[in-house]
């Protein structure tokens, strides 16, 4: 398969992993955890409110990683932290640590969103 393609296809499914799962995948799962918790409709926006702050500091952080030699290392560090987030949450039942969990996760998220994007630009001007 030729590089460009080969490449638009890592991407996706970096992209679906990360971001489609890590992401949005909890945007439907939301009401059963608000009930299965007993999380308020406040505690479940700060739920989401944290997963959307790590996503906009991790999109300002991407940028710097993206440019240095060690950059493939870094994305495939996200895409570990981006699985790894969502597994515990398997096993997560307290408010803070869903917090600090979907803080990381759109850490890992948006780095992997931006630094894909970065990375193909830097090898393919």
């Amino acid at each position: 398969m030729p590089a460009a393609p080969l490449a638009a296809l890592a991407g996706t499914l970096l992209l679906a992993a990360s971001i489609g799962i890590g992401r949005f995948a909890y945007t439907p799962l939301l009401p059963a955890m608000q009930e299965t918790f007993g999380w308020t409709v406040a505690q479940a926006g700060d739920v989401a409110a944290a997963n959307f702050l790590g996503y906009m500091l991790g999109a300002l952080a991407a940028a710097g990683p993206a440019q240095r030699p060690g950059r493939r290392r870094w994305l495939a560090a996200a895409l570990a932290a981006s699985a790894l987030t969502t597994l515990a949450g398997a096993a997560t039942v307290a408010f803070p640590a869903w917090l600090a969990l979907r803080f990381l996760s759109g850490v890992a998220a948006a780095l992997l969103g931006v630094g894909i994007a970065l990375l193909w630009g830097l090898e393919n001007p």
